[in-house]
C-alpha cells in the first residue's frame, strides 16, 4: 500500500512536471551536471525502447536515481532537452519513457527501468 501512494504521488508529480513543461520550454541540462556516485552502475540496453531500457541500480533513494538518469541522458545526448516524461508498470518494472528535443530538433524517446529507486525517499 505504501509504494502504491508513492507511486500515485510521485506520478501526480510527474503529471504536474509534465503540464507545467507542456506550456514551457523543454528542459535543458543543468549547468552542474555532476557524475554519478561509484556505486551507481547503468546496465541493460541503450534506452532506445523500453525492451532496451537503460537499467539503474545501486541508488539508494529516488533522487540520487533521478540524478543519475539526467547524468546520463544528458551525457549521451549532448545539447538535448527535455520536452516530458512518463512512468508505467510493465512486467513487474517500473519504467519511465522521456522524450527529448535534439539540436536539430527531431525527437528521439529514452527508456529506462527505474526499480531499484522508484517511490524510495
Amino acid at each position: 500500500m505504501r509504494k502504491a501512494l508513492q507511486a500515485v504521488s510521485y506520478v501526480l508529480a510527474v503529471a504536474f512536471a509534465a503540464a507545467s513543461a507542456a506550456s514551457a520550454d523543454p528542459i535543458p541540462a543543468p549547468a552542474d551536471l555532476p557524475k554519478p556516485a561509484a556505486h551507481v552502475v547503468f546496465g541493460g540496453g541503450d534506452g532506445s525502447s523500453c525492451r532496451e531500457a537503460v537499467v539503474i541500480t545501486g541508488t539508494s533513494h529516488e533522487p540520487e536515481g533521478v540524478r543519475a538518469e539526467r547524468w546520463w541522458i544528458f551525457t549521451k545526448n549532448v545539447g538535448a532537452k527535455i520536452a516530458h516524461q512518463s512512468v508505467a508498470e510493465e512486467g513487474g518494472k517500473d519504467l519511465e519513457t522521456v522524450v527529448l528535443v535534439m539540436p536539430d530538433g527531431r525527437h528521439k524517446s529514452m527508456c529506462f527501468d527505474i526499480s531499484s529507486f522508484y517511490g524510495k525517499p
